[in-house]
């Protein structure tokens, strides 16, 4: 064993000193070496979670896409067919607007043949104006021979002078009544 150096109280407790400040020093480090450690481990955790949100965020978006891509694609459909029905819509309108025309135009030659139901000539020129084989121009030519029939039995009546100004038919059964 080495010889035991003469020392001081002084310089024994200086030795005692530094060896006290290192060892603080240390724990000091130590402390510190944890509390980095601690914080590391939670930022791990922390970009973890902020990982597996991301994650989840991504897979949410691209859900949201397929969902997005969806509704533009059934909007496109619906998007045609109401173009379609409106379409059809307008189609039908313009018939019924046509169909209305129509209805005016036979209305004016049937007012034009009710005024003309006192003379023959000038209802049959209304008949014959219209087209052949139009449906209303057999309707037209039995309205006016009935009209000419009631009119021939106002006639005979008034030439017999009858009270009652009926169609023929009434007249033929009235018979000899009525002369």
């Amino acid at each position: 064993m080495p010889p035991k150096k003469n020392t001081t109280a002084s310089q024994d407790a200086g030795d005692d000193d530094g060896s006290s400040q290192a060892g603080r020093e240390l724990a000091e480090m130590r402390a510190r070496a944890e509390a980095l450690d601690c914080r590391l481990r939670a930022t791990e955790e922390e970009l973890g979670l902020i990982k597996s949100t991301t994650g989840n965020l991504e897979r949410g978006q691209m859900a949201l896409q397929v969902v997005v891509e969806e509704i533009r694609t059934d909007s496109q459909t619906w998007y045609g067919t109401l173009g379609q029905w409106q379409a059809e819509a307008n189609t039908k309108l313009d018939h019924i607007s046509r169909g209305q025309d129509e209805l005016r135009a036979t209305i004016a030659q049937l007012k034009e043949m009710i005024a003309g139901l006192g003379s023959r000539e000038p209802a049959r020129q209304t008949i014959d104006q219209i087209p052949a084989g139009d449906k209303l121009k057999g309707t037209m030519i039995d309205t006016a021979n009935h009209a000419e029939s009631r009119g021939s039995g106002r006639r005979v009546a008034e030439d017999k002078g009858s009270c009652d100004p009926g169609p023929r038919r009434r007249m033929e059964k009235l018979g000899d009544r009525c002369r």
